[in-house]
């Protein structure tokens, strides 16, 4: 078995089997060289409480915006910027569950919820997966999910037959590919990904590579995780780090210019690489990226889109990126609606969609226990995945039946879509921490 590598058990039948070996990829053009002003100088990283600080204040500025500054409760919409004005309000999904998850995280949530609840009624074309953990319409929703999950595969397949780099540029790749997509395409791109040569990768594939690297840790085994041999892509994002006032940039166009959302996922791997890998001038440049991103934002949290780093300043600045956009990377709070893997411990394919800070699950042959956290006398949906049929569910320890109008009631309740191995479920917390068991 020379040139194999096996992920997720001892062969096909209880993982995701061998990966084989092939080509690598060609090289996709580089941003612009740095000049002696921009060129970067190691730093120390910074207190861990001092950098979550930072993080802080950002969070502070992003929730004047969307509570108050941007808010048009007239529309349940948010105004924007162009061209350093304020823009017209409009509706965004991603704003709602940025707005809702901090407000959980501030002990407003039940005034958020009565803010947001129009939006059903105002934006229902605009209202999907992302946001149905806090306002239901769940099961649509999802199905939805479903069918935009297949046509993503559908991509990221062709981009393995064409041996494209550009696969790198997809955003939890790993999770995807353990918990979303077919087993074939799971080890077919694995397969691909894993033989990419690191120095023959632009900028903004490198950064998708470090992410990769990253995320693999959590749920690969290291003797099963192709991913170990890539870390080089670490040293290809440090190389591309440009130095200004406010901070780090990563040169990620051919121009030499910034795009400010992938400089600050770049920090954030780099931080989290390093910070793994013992390596503490990584996490100090790791933390500069995301200080760079900081540092742009304005007093609602609204940052240029671009920038170009030049002799040591920012000589350019265009387009805006808005705090929704760069929530879930940065606030890193944990009532974000969010993908939760239970790879490690049930297998490949089964996952969870919530907006719960804790969801975990004690699991063997005949019986799975989660234990799902939410405020006291707060609702919230969940959709689980890859659950097979079971003889028996229980929430509060009593025995549940199935009901397909289970979201209407002020109640939990639950429904299983056998073709999808789905459960979708509402839970209302009676305390803090609940139980959902299900038996085989």
């Amino acid at each position: 078995d020379s040139g194999y590598l096996v992920l997720g058990g001892s062969g096909e039948a209880d993982g995701l089997g061998r990966l084989a070996v092939v080509p690598r990829a060609a090289a996709p053009a580089r941003p612009a060289q740095a000049g002696p002003a921009e060129q970067l100088v190691a730093q120390a990283p910074k207190d861990q409480a001092a950098f979550a600080a930072e993080i802080s204040a950002w969070r502070d500025k992003v929730w004047a915006g969307l509570s108050a500054g941007r808010f048009d409760a007239a529309q349940t919409a948010w105004r924007g910027k162009s061209e350093g004005q304020a823009a017209e309000a409009r509706f965004s999904e991603r704003a709602l569950a940025a707005y809702l998850a901090e407000s959980l995280a501030r002990g407003y949530y039940a005034e958020a919820l009565a803010k947001m609840r129009p939006a059903k009624e105002r934006h229902p074309a605009d209202l999907g997966y992302l946001s149905a953990p806090y306002l239901g319409g769940l099961v649509r929703k999802m199905e939805a999910m479903e069918a935009s999950d297949q046509v993503e595969a559908e991509r990221l397949a062709q981009l393995v037959l064409d041996k494209s780099p550009d696969i790198l540029a997809k955003e939890g790749l790993v999770l995807f590919l353990l918990d979303r997509a077919p087993a074939s395409l799971a080890r077919d791109a694995l397969s691909f990904v894993a033989t990419i040569d690191p120095a023959k990768l632009g900028v903004r594939q490198a950064v998708g590579l470090l992410s990769c690297v990253v995320q693999s840790r959590s749920y690969l085994k290291d003797e099963e995780n192709p991913f170990r041999a890539l870390a080089s892509a670490a040293d290809l994002v440090v190389k591309a780090a440009r130095r200004a006032e406010s901070g780090l940039f990563l040169a990620t166009e051919e121009d030499g210019s910034t795009d400010v959302r992938l400089s600050l996922l770049a920090g954030l791997e780099l931080a989290a690489f390093g910070e793994a890998e013992g390596k503490p001038e990584l996490v100090g440049i790791g933390q500069g990226l995301v200080e760079g991103f900081l540092g742009l934002a304005d007093d609602q949290g609204i940052a240029p889109a671009r920038v170009l780093v030049r002799s040591g300043a920012i000589e350019q600045r265009s387009g805006s990126l808005l705090p929704e956009d760069a929530y879930a990377l940065a606030a890193a709070n944990p009532y974000y609606p969010r993908q939760v893997s239970f790879y490690r411990s049930i297998g490949p394919g089964v996952w969870a969609w919530t907006c719960s800070p804790s969801l975990s699950v004690t699991a063997n042959e005949t019986h799975y226990s989660f234990s799902v956290s939410f405020p006291e006398g707060r609702s919230h949906y969940m959709a689980f995945y890859g659950i097979k049929p079971f003889a028996n569910i229980q929430l509060y320890d009593i025995d549940y039946s199935p009901d397909v109008e289970f979201e209407i009631y002020d109640a939990s309740g639950y429904l299983y879509r056998n073709q999808a191995r789905s459960l979708d479920l509402k839970m209302k917390h009676k305390k803090e921490s609940e139980s959902i068991k299900l038996y085989f």
